[in-house]
C-alpha cells in the first residue's frame, strides 16, 4: 500500500447546474489518452459520492503530488459565463467535508488542500499568491474553508449551550412574570369583592314618640316601660352612585309590633319584586309566541304564493 499523507481537492471544471458522474469524468480522461479517470472520488451536485480511481492506485490528478495524495474532485467550478467559480451546493460543501473527515481518520492525514495550492512558489515568500496559481481549480480557498468550518462548529458549539442558559433564565423570567400576574389578578379580584360586599350599606333609624331619631337601641325604657316607636325608618344607600332607598313606617306601638312591621314591609317588598318578574316574563313569554305566530302566518302566506 502506497504512503498517502495528503488530500487534494479539484473541481471538473464545467458549468454550474451541469451535473457529471465519475463515468463522465472516466470518458473525458480516456479520450485525452489517460488510462481511466485521474481522481479517486467525485462529488456530485446532490451530494453523491461516487469512487473513481482505486485508492491503491497513484492518482492522475496532480503532477509532483499523485503518488502520495488522494485527488477529490466535485462538479463544477465555472458560473454561466465560465468564469472560475466556487459553484459548490450545499449538499456538495456537506458531502465534501464528511469525506475529508473520513479518510484522514482512515488514512491519518493532516494536509488537505486545493489544486492551486500545489503551484510552485515564484517569490520564495512561503505563500502561494494568486499570480502564482498554475491552475485557479478548484476554485475556492480549501484551508480557509475548512477553518471556517471548524470555527463555525465551535461557535454554534458555545452558542448552543450559552442558548440553552439564555432560554433558561427566559423560562424562570417569563414564569416570575405569570406567577406576579396571577397574585396580582387574585389580589384584584378579592378587592373587587370587597368593593362590591362594601357596595351598599343598610341602617335602621328608629324615632320615639316625642324624641328626634335614634339609632342606637330599640330598647329604651323609661319608668321601666318601653317606649313606643313613632317610625322606623330603612336607609340603603349605594356608596358608588349615593343613591338612597327609604322604607318608612308610622305609628309604631312597640318593640314586638316595629319588629313585624319591618317583617312585613321586607315581605311586600319581596313580593313586588316577585310580581315584576312575574310580569316581565310574561310579556316576554307573549311577545315571542306572538313573533312565532308572525312568522307561521308569514311562512304560511308564502307558501300559497308559491302554489
Amino acid at each position: 500500500m502506497r504512503r498517502i499523507d495528503t488530500l487534494i481537492i479539484h473541481c471538473s471544471a464545467t458549468k454550474a447546474g451541469m451535473d457529471f458522474g465519475a463515468a463522465d469524468i472516466d470518458r473525458w480522461h480516456r479520450e485525452r489518452g489517460m488510462n481511466g479517470i485521474g481522481y479517486h472520488y467525485v462529488v456530485r451536485l446532490d451530494g453523491q459520492v461516487e469512487k473513481g480511481r482505486e485508492i491503491a492506485l497513484p492518482g492522475a490528478h496532480c503532477i509532483g503530488w499523485n503518488s502520495r495524495s488522494i485527488g477529490i474532485c466535485y462538479i463544477g467550478g465555472l458560473d454561466a459565463e465560465g468564469h472560475p467559480a466556487d459553484t459548490r451546493t450545499e449538499k456538495q460543501k456537506k458531502a465534501l467535508k464528511e469525506l475529508i473527515e473520513q479518510l484522514k481518520e482512515e488514512y491519518a492525514i493532516d494536509l488537505v488542500i486545493g489544486h492551486r495550492d500545489t503551484s510552485p512558489d515564484l517569490n520564495g515568500n512561503g505563500v502561494i499568491e494568486p499570480n502564482e496559481f498554475v491552475k485557479v481549480c478548484p476554485c475556492f480557498d480549501v484551508r480557509a474553508w475548512l477553518l471556517t468550518f471548524l470555527i463555525t462548529l465551535v461557535l454554534v458549539a458555545c452558542g448552543s449551550t450559552r442558548g440553552k442558559v439564555i432560554e433558561k433564565m427566559r423560562y424562570d423570567s417569563t414564569a416570575a412574570v405569570n406567577q406576579s400576574s396571577r397574585e396580582e389578578a387574585t389580589l384584584r379580584t378579592k378587592q373587587q369583592a370587597y368593593e362590591q360586599i362594601d357596595e351598599h350599606i343598610e341602617q335602621l333609624t328608629f324615632t320615639f314618640k316625642g324624641e328626634s331619631n335614634n339609632t342606637d337601641s330599640l330598647r329604651e325604657r323609661k319608668n321601666g316601660q318601653m317606649r313606643s316607636l313613632a317610625s322606623v325608618t330603612q336607609t340603603k344607600i349605594n356608596r358608588r352612585k349615593g343613591s338612597t332607598l327609604y322604607l318608612r313606617s308610622d305609628s309604631l306601638v312597640n318593640r314586638s309590633d316595629s319588629l313585624r312591621t319591618l317583617s312585613r314591609l321586607v315581605v311586600q317588598k319581596k313580593q313586588q319584586q316577585e310580581k315584576t318578574g312575574r310580569w316581565r316574563w310574561g310579556i316576554i313569554v307573549i311577545g315571542g309566541g306572538l313573533l312565532l305566530l308572525g312568522a307561521w302566518i308569514g311562512w304560511r302566506v308564502a307558501g300559497d304564493k308559491n302554489a
